[in-house]
């Protein structure tokens, strides 16, 4: 045992904290296709404690979204204390919208019913997404309460929202129909034709049921939202995020907006601890309400 009583010791007491991954939980079947969560969570042993919870709408051009490709930055959220579940919707290939809309109240109506599974806290709670993620996210947010947008899953389920994050997401996308859609995705015309398809006629009754600012007014009760946009975006223009912070001002709601200097579309520079640690004091502001 010699050299055994020689062996450094290594004191294991955490004091950081650690995230697991509950990976494919299937939240519904959706048009006939299956719609999963990827959920990260503080690891914690006391039972009884819950996070704040965080749903996450993952931006992709209204198509089907890559789930696992921001895993880890969305593994560092949760380490600031918050249960995060990116919820997966239909992409335009398959549905049209409102479909990505109706799959995100349903997603989020999955996440309040099985929040005690998870140590979440549902009247806690925030909803986030990015680009066209962002445009999902305001969706649900504004819309919260009034019969549009959605197909009635599960909706004696309240969802008592408390703010909205929005990363550079559309907010109208009638005013991007003469964009270079290069730039996001090849084999789409424009970001109206991918969220709604290429029948005029429907487009048109359709287009103001997809735009922010048409459920915003002095009237309603609107949850914060916090804006981030980078100056560079030539994907979806900076004017976007200006016009739902105008009206959102206009109507004297809650509502902060951070230009990213220098930032395109999407990025590591909405990763940086700047952007974060600006959530991180958003969520513990407006969930002390």
């Amino acid at each position: 045992m010699e050299h055994i009583d020689k062996l450094p010791v290594i004191d294991a007491e955490l004091d950081y904290m650690t995230v697991e991954y509950y990976p494919n939980i299937l939240y519904g079947v959706r048009g006939g296709v299956n719609r999963y969560i990827q959920l990260m969570k503080p690891f914690e042993n006391e039972p009884g404690k819950k996070y704040p919870l965080i749903i996450y709408y993952q931006g992709s051009a209204f198509a089907e979204q890559e789930m696992y490709r921001w895993l880890p930055f969305l593994a560092g959220i949760a380490k600031m204390g918050y249960v995060v579940a990116s919820v997966q919707g239909r992409g335009f290939e398959v549905a049209r919208f409102p479909a990505m809309v109706e799959d995100a109240k349903a997603g989020l109506r999955y996440m309040i019913r099985h929040a005690e599974e998870y140590q979440a806290d549902p009247e806690q709670l925030i909803i986030w997404g990015d680009s066209s993620g962002g445009h999902t996210a305001l969706m649900v947010g504004l819309s919260n309460g009034l019969p549009v947008l959605d197909d009635g899953t599960d909706s004696e389920v309240e969802a008592h929202i408390k703010g909205i994050i929005d990363f550079y997401g559309v907010t109208d996308p009638m005013t991007m129909l003469t964009l270079d859609r290069s730039t996001v995705i090849e084999g789409i015309d424009d970001i109206a034709s991918a969220l709604m398809g290429d029948d005029m006629e429907k487009m048109a009754g359709l287009m103001k049921y997809a735009k922010a600012t048409e459920y915003i007014s002095s009237e309603r009760d609107i949850p914060p939202i916090l804006i981030f946009h980078g100056d560079a975006d030539v994907t979806v223009p900076i004017s976007q995020s200006e016009l739902l912070y105008d009206a959102l001002k206009k109507a004297g709601k809650d509502a902060e907006f951070y230009i990213v200097k220098g930032a395109p579309h999407a990025g590591p520079a909405f990763h940086a601890p700047s952007v974060t640690e600006k959530m991180d004091t958003f969520i513990k502001r407006v969930l002390s309400r």
